[in-house]
């Protein structure tokens, strides 16, 4: 009988395992190129996550632990879901930790995205550099570009931009067109 039990132990350990992976709350997901501005206890870029069922991508509040975002690459990853005790009446009631990098995909710098702002989001001036939401360095396309897309964003009303990755500096955007 305990030749048996052994037996059954070691067949029956992996499949525990993966029960118990299975229900930790792991997901993949994908985290897009660039960060969208939103709104927590102030303005803020948000990750652009997109899971399995999720289109189109959804803000991520809080940031990932382990998890470094870069700028012009989207990044497949795994993540392990964990409950926060307690949270904040505010706050996330999941603590969202990376498991494991899947995968690494570099975005043509050409490639468009489209942002929609709040008037305000965009802040500096020409001689400190112009930013979104404080965070995300900025240039314009061209003086008339830029010139419309300030006046906008001293308005009152929400207004769209089309930004591409800057291929001369990483971790900068070019505004192109208001919308």
């Amino acid at each position: 009988m305990s030749v048996f039990k052994c037996s059954l132990a070691r067949f029956a350990a992996p499949l525990v395992l993966g029960v118990l992976a299975a229900c930790s709350g792991d997901e993949v997901v994908v985290i897009e190129h660039y960060r969208a501005p939103c709104t927590g206890v102030g303005r803020t870029l948000c990750l652009l996550v997109q899971g399995e069922l999720e289109i189109p991508p959804a803000r991520h509040f809080g940031g990932i632990e382990g998890f470094t975002f870069r700028d012009g690459i989207r990044q497949r990853i795994r993540v392990r879901k964990l409950p926060v005790q307690d949270p904040p009446q505010d706050g996330s009631s999941e603590r969202w930790v990376l498991a494991e990098l899947l995968s690494t995909e570099p975005v043509d710098a050409d490639q468009e995205f489209l942002l929609r702002l709040e008037p305000g989001d965009l802040r500096g001036d020409s001689s400190t550099g112009y930013f979104v939401v404080n965070d995300q360095a900025l240039r314009f396309k061209d003086e008339a570009t830029r010139d419309r897309i300030l006046a906008r964003n001293a308005g009152s009303t929400s207004f769209e931009v089309s930004f591409q990755h800057d291929p001369t500096q990483a971790d900068r955007w070019v505004a192109l067109a208001l919308y």
